[in-house]
C-alpha cells in the first residue's frame, strides 16, 4: 500500500545531474522521500548523456543528530513503486505545498511530467550535456 503524504518536508532537484527527489511526512508518522535517481553515462569529451530516470523508489529517513540538533539525514530503500503509483503519491503532494515555495511546487511539477513519461527523457529536449569540473580548464 502507497504510503499517504499529510506535509510536505521539500521537493528538490538533486545536484547529481538531475535526480529529484520529493519528502514528506506520511500518515503512519514515517519520514519519506519519493525519489526518481537520472539515468546517465558519461559520454567523452566532458559531456553526461540523460537516459532518463531510473524506476521511482520510496525511502524512509533516519535523522543524524549531533547535540540534540539534526545535521543530516540517511535513507533507506522502502520500495520500488510504478510510475502511475509515483504519480498518485505527487498528486496527495501537491495540495500540502505551500503557495510560496515556488521551488518546491517547480520541482513538483517536473516530477509529474517525468512520471507521466515514465521516466524518459523528454522530448525534443537534448540528452548530451556537456559537464564542467572544478580546476579544468573551460575549453569551449
Amino acid at each position: 500500500m502507497l504510503p499517504r503524504p499529510i506535509s510536505v518536508t521539500r521537493v528538490e532537484m538533486i545536484r547529481d545531474g538531475g535526480s529529484y527527489s520529493a519528502g514528506f511526512m506520511s500518515e503512519g508518522g514515517d519520514e519519506l522521500r519519493l525519489h526518481f535517481r537520472v539515468n546517465q553515462r558519461s559520454a567523452p569529451p566532458s559531456h553526461i548523456e540523460k537516459l532518463g530516470y531510473h524506476a521511482p523508489k520510496i525511502y524512509r529517513v533516519a535523522a543524524i543528530m549531533h547535540d540534540g540538533m539534526r545535521v543530516g539525514h540517511t535513507g533507506t530503500e522502502v520500495e520500488t513503486i510504478s510510475w502511475e503509483e509515483a504519480g498518485s503519491v505527487l498528486r496527495e503532494i501537491e495540495p500540502l505545498l505551500s503557495p510560496e515555495d515556488t521551488w518546491s511546487r517547480r520541482y513538483l511539477q517536473e516530477m509529474v511530467a517525468v512520471a507521466a513519461r515514465s521516466g524518459r527523457p523528454e522530448p525534443g529536449v537534448p540528452t548530451l550535456v556537456r559537464t564542467i569540473r572544478l580546476g579544468e580548464p573551460n575549453d569551449r
